[in-house]
C-alpha cells in the first residue's frame, strides 16, 4: 500500500500502490495498459461558486490539466457569467489546445415543484436549458460541447429499493413508491405492507397495490358524486309529488316549478297570498326542498365534470374506443339536459341526467388510473423538455450542436439508478427522433442516429456508490454501470464510502473504479480514453486546498509521458518528487557547476564570477 493511502478501508490499493500495473516480465499487468487512462482524458472543474470562469479556467490549466469542466450549478450564477468570458475562454481553449465541457445549472425539467404540476413551469425550464445550450456553443462554436444536466433537481427518491432477506437469499424490494394524480398534481406515497388475508402474509407488489389503490379511489370518487346526485334528485322528486301540485295541474294554476322560478317576484307573492294557509305552507316547504335539491345537483354536476375529464383523458391516452363511445353518450345527454335547464322547469330532467351519467361511468370497461407512478410522470414530462431542448439546439447549430448529457444524482435524490436513467434517455431520444423526422425531414435511421448523438449520460461513480447505504455491495453497483455503459459520454469522478455525498479524490474511498472501468471498456473499447473523466473533489479541496489532479493521476496509474510509456504517476512517491511534480527549480546552479557550464568558470569580462569581489566595483564583498 502506498504512502498516499490516507483513508482506512479505501480502495487505494488499485492505484495508489506503486506496484499497481507493473510486472517484472511485461511491465504491465491486467489492470495496466488496458485500463490505464491518459492524463488528457481527465478534466478539472471550475469553482461552482464563481462566475469568473476566465480566472478559474486559467488556474486549472496551471495544474497541468488539458481539459476543464465549467461548473455553475445555480441558474442565477450561470447567468452572471459575462458573455465576453465565454468568448475569451474559447480563445484560451484554442491557444492552449484544451477541451471544455459544461455542467449546467440544476433545473427541474419536469416542471414539478412544491406547488404541484405546472406546464408553464416546465416550459420555463425548457427555455432556461435552451439558453444554457446556446451559451455552451460559444465555448467551442465548431465542436460539440458536452453539457451535463441532472435528471432531477430537488425531488425525492421516487422508487426506494432495499435488499431484504427472503428464503435465505437477498432480494431487491421496493420499500416505497411515490404516486401522482396527473390532473391535479396530488402526490401520495405507497408503502407495501404484508397482506395476511389474501397473500398469506406476503407483501403485495407495489404496482399491483397501485392498481388496488386506483380502484379504491375510483369507487370512492364515484360514490361521493353519486351520493350528492341522488340526494338532489330525491329532494326534487319529493317536492313535485304532492297533492298541492296535482291540484295546481287540475285547476291550471301555477305549479311549484312556476313559483320556484319566480319565487322572489311580486306575482309569486300574490299567488301565494291567494292560497289557503295550509296549501301555502306546503308550497313554501316544497320550494325550499327544490332549492335544497338544486344545490346538491349542481354540486354533483361539478364533481361529475371533473371526474368525466379525468376519465376522458385516460381513455384518450389509451385509445379505448369503447369507453370513449360511452363517454360521448354521457356528454351528449348531459349537454342536452343542461340546455333545457335554462329555467327551473328543466331541473328534474337535469337531475336525472346527472344520476344516469354517474351510472354509466360505473360501467366503463377500464378502471381509470387516477394516480400513476411519479417516476413515470417525471420521465414523460422531462423527456419532453430534453427532446425539445435538443431539437432547438440542433436547429440552430446543426453538426456543431452541444450535446445533452443526463447525470444520475446522488441516490435518494430522484432518478439515480441506471435502469431509470436509461429509461429517461430512451424516451428523450424517442421523442427527439420523432421530432427530427417531422420537422427536419430526416429518415428514421438518420433521426435515430442523431438522437443517440445528441442525448447521452454522465455517469457519476460516487453518486451510484451511495447505494451501499441500502445494503448493496460492489458487485451490485458495478451491475448498474453495466446497464448504462453504452449511453455514457462523460464520467464524473468522486469517491466516498457509500454513506454520504462526500467528494474526495478517487482511491481514497471505496468506489470500485477498476470494475467500473472494465464495464465501460466493454461498451466503448479504446474510445473510453476520449470520454472525459471530470474530477469532482470539492469536499476534499475545501479542507486541504490542494489540487486533486495529481492524486487522481496516481490513482489511475496514468503515464507521466505523452507516449504513454513508463514511468507512471502512481510511482512518483518513490521517485524524486521535485523532478516529477512540475518543473522544479529553474536553472539550478548545481547543474551548471557539475557539468562545467557555470558562471564561475567564465572569464570575468564575459560575465564570470570574481571570487570575493564585486563585479561592479572590484571592491571586496562584505
Amino acid at each position: 500500500m502506498g504512502e498516499e493511502n490516507l483513508y482506512a478501508g479505501s480502495k487505494a490499493s488499485y492505484g495508489l500502490s506503486p506496484s499497481y500495473g507493473i510486472s517484472e516480465t511485461y511491465g504491465e499487468s491486467f489492470f495496466g495498459r488496458e485500463y490505464r487512462q491518459p492524463t488528457g482524458s481527465f478534466a478539472m472543474t471550475t469553482d461552482p461558486r464563481s462566475a469568473n470562469i476566465l480566472k478559474e479556467v486559467s488556474a486549472k490549466l496551471n495544474t497541468g490539466a488539458k481539459s476543464v469542466e465549467i461548473t455553475s450549478l445555480q441558474p442565477n450564477l450561470f447567468e452572471s457569467i459575462p458573455q465576453q468570458h465565454l468568448e475569451e475562454v474559447n480563445r484560451l481553449r484554442k491557444l492552449a489546445g484544451m477541451e471544455l465541457t459544461l455542467h449546467g445549472p440544476l433545473i427541474e425539467a419536469s416542471g414539478l415543484s412544491k406547488e404541484g404540476v405546472d406546464e408553464s413551469r416546465r416550459r420555463q425550464s425548457e427555455v432556461q436549458m435552451a439558453q444554457v445550450m446556446e451559451r455552451a456553443n460559444k465555448l467551442d462554436p465548431k465542436g460539440n460541447v458536452v453539457v451535463t444536466f441532472h435528471t432531477t433537481s430537488g425531488l425525492p427518491e421516487m422508487v426506494s429499493r432495499n435488499l431484504v432477506e427472503e428464503g435465505g437469499e437477498k432480494k431487491e424490494k421496493v420499500s416505497e413508491m411515490y404516486i401522482i394524480s396527473e390532473r391535479d398534481g396530488g402526490i401520495n406515497i405507497l408503502k407495501p405492507k404484508p397482506d395476511y388475508l389474501e397473500q398469506g402474509g406476503k407483501t403485495i407488489d407495489p404496482y399491483k397495490e397501485l392498481e388496488k389503490f386506483n380502484e379504491k379511489q375510483w369507487e370512492e370518487q364515484l360514490s361521493h358524486v353519486s351520493h350528492y346526485a341522488h340526494i338532489g334528485r330525491s329532494e326534487i322528486f319529493h317536492a313535485l309529488k304532492t297533492p298541492a301540485e296535482e291540484k295546481a295541474k287540475e285547476t291550471g294554476g301555477p305549479g311549484i316549478l312556476d313559483l320556484y322560478e319566480r319565487y322572489n317576484t311580486k306575482q309569486t307573492k300574490k299567488d301565494l297570498e291567494g292560497m289557503e294557509p295550509e296549501i301555502r305552507r306546503e308550497f313554501e316547504e316544497r320550494i325550499n326542498k327544490l332549492n335544497y335539491g338544486e344545490i346538491y345537483v349542481r354540486d354533483a354536476y361539478g364533481k361529475l365534470q371533473n371526474t368525466f375529464n379525468q376519465v376522458w383523458e385516460f381513455a384518450k391516452k389509451n385509445n379505448n374506443k369503447e369507453d370513449l363511445a360511452t363517454l360521448e353518450k354521457i356528454r351528449d345527454d348531459i349537454t342536452k339536459a343542461k340546455e333545457n335547464f335554462k329555467d327551473k322547469k328543466g331541473l328534474p330532467d337535469f337531475a336525472e341526467s346527472v344520476v344516469n351519467g354517474i351510472s354509466m361511468l360505473n360501467n366503463l370497461k377500464q378502471v381509470p388510473q387516477l394516480f400513476v407512478p411519479l417516476q413515470d410522470f417525471i420521465v414523460d414530462k422531462s423527456s419532453e423538455t430534453f427532446s425539445n431542448v435538443a431539437l432547438n439546439t440542433y436547429q440552430k447549430f446543426k453538426e456543431n450542436s452541444p450535446i445533452i448529457s443526463l447525470e444520475n444524482p446522488p441516490i435518494g435524490m430522484g432518478i439515480g439508478r441506471a435502469e431509470d436513467l436509461k429509461n429517461l434517455i430512451d424516451e428523450s431520444r424517442r421523442k427527439l427522433s420523432e421530432k427530427l423526422i417531422r420537422e427536419e425531414r430526416m429518415s428514421k435511421e438518420e433521426a435515430k442516429k442523431e438522437a443517440e448523438k445528441l442525448i447521452g449520460a454522465t455517469w457519476d461513480v460516487g453518486h451510484i456508490n451511495m447505494m451501499k447505504q441500502y445494503g448493496y455491495k460492489d458487485e451490485d453497483i458495478v451491475k448498474e454501470t453495466e446497464k448504462i455503459a453504452k449511453y455514457v459520454n462523460k464520467i464524473h469522478l468522486s469517491d466516498n464510502f457509500g454513506m454520504e455525498h462526500t467528494e474526495i479524490p478517487m482511491g481514497m474511498g471505496n468506489v470500485p473504479m477498476p470494475e467500473h472501468l472494465k464495464e465501460l471498456k466493454k461498451a466503448h473499447g479504446n474510445k473510453l480514453e476520449k470520454i472525459k473523466k471530470v474530477i469532482e473533489a470539492g469536499d476534499w479541496y475545501q479542507h486541504f486546498q490542494v489540487s486533486p489532479f495529481q492524486k487522481t493521476l496516481q490513482t489511475f496509474g496514468s503515464p507521466i509521458y505523452g507516449m504513454e510509456m513508463a514511468s507512471y504517476w502512481n510511482q512518483t512517491p518513490k521517485m524524486n518528487a521535485s523532478y516529477f511534480s512540475g518543473y522544479g527549480m529553474m536553472l539550478p546552479e548545481q547543474h551548471f557547476s557539475m557539468y562545467g557550464a557555470g558562471f564561475s568558470s567564465l572569464p570575468v569580462e564575459l560575465g564570470g564570477q570574481m571570487s570575493g569581489k564585486s563585479r561592479m566595483t572590484g571592491n571586496p564583498m562584505e
